[in-house]
């Protein structure tokens, strides 16, 4: 039904449907929510011209047709539709946060090239091969591309983007890293679900947390410069036979995940003894850990663990004593512990009260088991008051400013002169224990001796200018003519 709010479903998205949306709870002149309205196609979207965020996700738009028509948007939610391509948003160069995630997408149009504002980019579950006409985006700080089918070497395309803090790669065909050194600024790479057969190549210098679990790498040799301020490695699901070299290029590593590998010797983890601030390791499903030492070896080679698989550091202690004395066997260990499979880090550690992150290291926001957050926030949770422009709150401050002004002069008119009100609360406050005296004058006119009436008709409601209606010529002697 074209236009009509009324039901929940809305045909075309027209200025009649915005005019009715901006009405309701979570939307406004600046923001409209029509999520999940089955809308299948955008009208024209001038009908509100200060129109700055808007969110169109879970519907069936087809294409990107009069998006232009809003010329301020600063954040277009076009998530979970069914759109084929990127073109129509050449005039939307006000855009700082776009998400077209989860569509089906396969090529990056050269609208792009004028979107330079861009900040925050979702165009995860698409399927997108190249990336080339994303170098107009500068100023990109988060880019998520994960589950297309981006193929070759991870770095394609990124040359432009050095102000990239978080990338997700995640869940596509990349078969070498390449050269990253240029992303100074990068914290945070995922690679995970490629077809990486090796760490060779240039990492950003930067990095906090890397992803390259679900890959065929067997080894860290290949990577060709340290990474000094790395702290979370989650490399599990791989074929890595040897982590020898890992501590001398990842010396600052804080959690690390080796789940489901084929680790043969306990040895190779004593060798993470230089990484002095380790604190979770993850190693089940590597044939090491049917060696029936195992788990007193990692103990002891690494005493200030607090995560080791299912055991967290309110156990670590307890067990480590009681294998040492023979009390229990490493197999009752294993057998009372339950296994668990953290999709992002390790659960245990994620789940410790002394350490749970709900941010990422470099204090990005994190969803609980800290993976990186690469949507902004919606509107329709709250967020309005960031979307309204410098020249709107100037107005309403000074709309507010002349309420308070009106209010002043009519209360005012109805107490008595600023000057004198002010007078009086001052010398209230300078008599307040003083008796009330009066002073006498010279006789008033009968317009003076009027106003004094009054005053003191006012000073009766109100005790606060008592003291101030004291100190006017009232001489009951001078009041015989009026």
């Amino acid at each position: 039904m074209r236009g009509d709010v009324n039901a929940t479903q809305i045909r075309v998205l027209d200025g009649t449907a915005l005019r009715a949306l901006s009405t309701e709870l979570n939307s406004s002149k600046y923001a409209i929510d029509a999520h999940n309205r089955s809308i299948s196609e955008l009208g024209n979207l001038s009908e509100l011209p200060k129109l700055c965020s808007l969110d169109v996700s879970f519907n069936k738009i087809t294409s990107l047709r009069n998006v232009s028509t809003a010329r301020e948007l600063r954040e277009l939610k076009i998530y979970n539709n069914k759109l084929t391509s990127t073109i129509g948003l050449k005039a939307n160069s006000n855009l700082e946060g776009l998400q077209m995630n989860d569509n089906q997408i396969e090529e990056i149009s050269t609208d792009f090239l004028a979107l330079g504002r861009l900040k925050n980019l979702r165009l995860n579950g698409n399927r997108i091969a190249s990336v080339q006409n994303l170098r107009g985006c500068r100023l990109l700080v988060h880019l998520d591309l994960g589950r297309n089918r981006l193929h070759g070497a991870a770095s394609q395309g990124l040359d432009a983007l050095t102000n990239l803090e978080h990338l997700n790669l995640a869940g596509n065909e990349l078969s070498s890293v390449g050269n990253l050194a240029h992303l100074t600024k990068l914290e945070e790479l995922n690679l995970a679900e490629n077809k990486l057969t090796s760490l060779q190549g240039i990492m950003p210098p930067n990095l906090i947390v890397l992803r390259v679990n679900g890959n065929q790498i067997s080894d860290f040799q290949g990577m060709a410069t340290p990474l000094e301020k790395l702290n979370e490695l989650y490399a599990h699901n791989n074929i890595i036979v040897d982590i020898v070299s890992l501590p001398t290029r990842c010396s600052q590593l804080e959690s690390i995940d080796l789940r489901n590998n084929q680790i043969t010797s306990s040895s190779q983890i004593t060798n993470l003894t230089t990484c002095v601030g380790l604190q979770d390791i993850w190693l089940q499903g590597n044939p090491c850990c049917y060696s029936s030492s195992y788990l007193i070896d990692v103990m002891s080679a690494l005493p200030d663990l607090k995560t080791l698989d299912a055991f967290t550091d309110a156990q670590l202690q307890s067990h480590r004593d009681k294998l040492k004395q023979g009390l229990i066997s490493q197999e009752e260990l294993l057998n009372s512990s339950r296994a668990s499979t953290p999709a992002y880090r390790p659960g245990s550690a994620a789940s410790r009260p002394g350490s749970a992150r709900v941010r990422t290291p470099s204090g990005r926001p994190a969803t609980p088991d800290s993976a990186p957050v690469f949507h902004t926030p919606s509107a329709r949770i709250g967020n309005l008051t960031k979307l309204t422009s410098e020249d709107d709150l100037a107005k309403a401050q000074e709309e507010v400013r002349n309420r308070l002004q009106k209010m002043k002069q009519l209360l005012h008119r109805v107490g008595g002169n600023t000057e004198e009100a002010a007078a009086c609360d001052k010398s209230e406050k300078e008599e307040q224990l003083k008796p009330i005296q009066r002073r006498t004058s010279a006789p008033e006119e009968p317009f003076s001796a009027a106003i004094a009436a009054r005053k003191r008709e006012s000073a009766t409601k109100s005790g606060s200018l008592r003291s101030c209606i004291a100190r006017e010529p009232c001489s009951r002697s001078s009041e015989g003519h009026v």
